[in-house]
């Protein structure tokens, strides 16, 4: 085996639907497969940790439940209680007859017309959906699977009804079985196997229905953790009903993640801490990492940000950096010649290291493994868009997320006015309209009451006006609230030799309600238009749909309203989040596409 590669168990040779369905669910050249004889084979080698997934089918379109596979997770007799369920993908049957030819090609109608047979326990549907593509009056014996056969009786009732049926293990095997065997035999089983053996294709979409799919489990060990550290090819554990109720047309647009690595912990605390020590440095040293030429979209920013005409937020500072180092660490900005969009592609500023030691490569890592999390929902929407949609590229989000030199990171940081409580260190948001604020995100809350309600009859001029993300995925983590005055020396102390330490994170369920903490966050307009506050736990990741998903999936994704709240005069806050920007190559960016309009 090759310890660089995740191993996946399927049931039976190559190219048996089970080892195309394998092929498909998880990627080829991240994964290593290995065909087993029988079901339990596969739940042994899981049980047993000998191979990190399994894939087996479940239940078929048109013969229903596959009763193997039951059986084995009844486990009546408590054989593989460590075995569950970690996804699912949907594979969408066609059969194929393999044999020799004879060399006859088949008459033309009406010499030889289809004849329409009533098949027993089915007397409505009788007629195949295809013809043979030569003669098959020499083939006397047919072999495959026996749910093949059972999902091919109109074929094989109307055109080998003189031939004899036999069951075996797996449509490969039936296929091996002919290949090896006499010029009079035929087998049910898959185009593939037809290449890999050099077979004949005696007719093609033999199935009796035109919708004829599969549904597969992958199977792990419960103890097997996810470490994207160490290796994030894993196949992500989103099931399609999950990703219906985050994103779907009536869904809020947002998934939590949990589970992270351990280190996400600590690195979103001392990232978020260094928002405080970056927005705190000398408006000199401040002003060397501004980018007037890239409209403030690299670097640090503040007061460039219109919270609505002619008004513009001070209260927020923002500190930019191009992602492209996920791809290739030896970038500094997008790849590609585009000069007349620096917003994008002009390289990243950073502090000197003398000044804000370690931020840098803080920075980078803790966006690595957002990154490495979104690959993970990326795939998990991928999979689901190749069910659903017909024609969708395969892995196509999961490609963007991966090879984007666009992707954008935004720290921000918000201060407080004179009367302020404390301030937050904290958060990131996408911004292509250049109006957002980062926000606190992840488990959904409705705000109902008069207390946490929106329209409260309030001052709402320091709110950010609805609107919609332009990328694919924002990913954000939660807020962080410090106490500035109370931790001032340790913010304005530098040390050319040191990291800065952690700042002491406040509880918010501690902040008074009086001073407007528990009004500021972000919110979401629901499909019924009303206001959503969210938040996230800070050992969580939440990703949010943009526009550029709802034009990927066709609309089966939907990207949501947003808007942010910060304080009134009267409050003070400030809060942190960090996301990058999901977008595809910048010649796709730049590519027209239409404006979706929410309903």
């Amino acid at each position: 085996m090759d310890p660089r590669r995740a191993t996946v168990a399927f049931l039976g040779p190559l190219w048996s639907h089970s080892h195309q369905a394998a092929l498909r669910h998880f990627e080829p050249d991240q994964h290593e497969f290995h065909s087993q004889t029988t079901f339990q084979d596969v739940f042994e080698m899981v049980q047993s940790s000998r191979i990190d997934y399994g894939l087996v089918p479940f239940e078929n379109s048109t013969h229903g439940v596959v009763e193997g596979t039951l059986d084995l997770f009844a486990d009546r007799h408590g054989s593989y209680p460590n075995v569950t369920v970690s996804g699912e993908s949907y594979f969408e049957v066609h059969h194929f007859l393999l044999g020799h030819a004879s060399g006859t090609p088949v008459p033309p109608s009406p010499t030889n017309p289809v004849t329409a047979t009533s098949i027993p326990g089915n007397p409505s549907s009788t007629i195949p959906l295809s013809k043979p593509l030569t003669s098959l009056s020499h083939i006397r014996h047919v072999y495959s699977h026996p749910q093949a056969l059972g999902q091919c009786k109109h074929f094989l009732s109307t055109f080998l009804r003189h031939a004899e049926q036999h069951e075996v293990s797996s449509t490969s095997k039936a296929a091996q079985d002919v290949a090896r065997g006499p010029p009079d035999c035929a087998a049910i089983s898959s185009q593939g196997a037809a290449t890999a053996l050099h077979l004949d294709i005696l007719a093609e979409d033999v199935e009796d229905g035109e919708d004829n799919t599969t549904r597969f489990f992958s199977l792990q060990h419960k103890d097997q953790q996810l470490d994207l550290e160490s290796d994030t090819s894993k196949a992500c554990t989103v099931t399609f009903s999950t990703l219906e109720e985050a994103f779907g047309s009536e869904s809020l647009g947002i998934i939590v993640v949990k589970d992270l690595p351990a280190r996400f912990i600590e690195l979103r605390r001392r990232l978020l801490s260094y928002s405080s020590h970056l927005a705190n440095l000398p408006a000199d040293k401040l002003a060397e990492l501004e980018n007037p030429r890239a409209k403030w979209l690299v670097g640090w920013s503040r007061g460039r940000e219109m919270l609505r005409d002619g008004v513009y937020d001070t209260q927020k500072g923002s500190f930019y950096v191009n992602c492209a180092f996920y791809k290739d660490p030896t970038l500094t900005g997008a790849s590609g010649n585009y000069p007349d969009f620096p917003e994008y592609t002009a390289p990243n500023i950073w502090p000197d290291e003398s000044i804000l030691p370690g931020f840098r490569s803080t920075f980078e890592e803790l966006c690595r493994l957002i990154i490495d999390t979104a690959v993970l929902v990326a795939r998990a929407c991928d999979r689901y868009a190749e069910h659903a949609i017909h024609g969708y590229r395969r892995g196509c989000l999961e490609r963007i997320v991966r090879e984007s030199t666009t992707t954008k990171a935004r720290l921000l940081h918000y201060f407080p006015s004179e009367r302020s409580y404390a301030s937050a260190s904290g958060e990131l948001a996408d911004d292509r309209d250049r109006k957002s604020s980062g926000h606190d995100l992840g488990d959904v809350d409705d705000d109902d009451d008069d207390d946490d309600g929106v329209d409260d009859g309030g001052d709402t001029s320091d709110w950010c006006a609805p609107h919609l993300d332009h990328g694919c995925l924002t990913g954000l983590t939660s807020a962080m609230y410090v106490d500035e005055l109370a931790q001032s020396a340790c913010i304005r102390a530098t040390a050319a030799d040191q990291a800065p330490p952690p700042l002491k994170e406040l509880d918010p369920s501690t902040l008074p309600r009086s001073a407007g903490y528990s009004k500021a966050g972000l919110y979401i307009l629901s499909r019924t238009n009303s206001p959503v506050k969210v938040s996230i736990p800070p050992d969580h990741l939440a990703f949010q749909t943009g526009e550029a998903l709802q034009v990927i999936t066709r609309g089966r994704f939907k990207a949501v309203p947003h808007f942010g709240h910060v304080d009134s005069d009267d409050t003070n806050s400030g809060r942190l989040a960090l996301l990058p920007i999901l977008l595809d190559s910048l010649a796709q960016i730049l590519a027209p596409t239409p404006r979706l309009v929410r309903d």
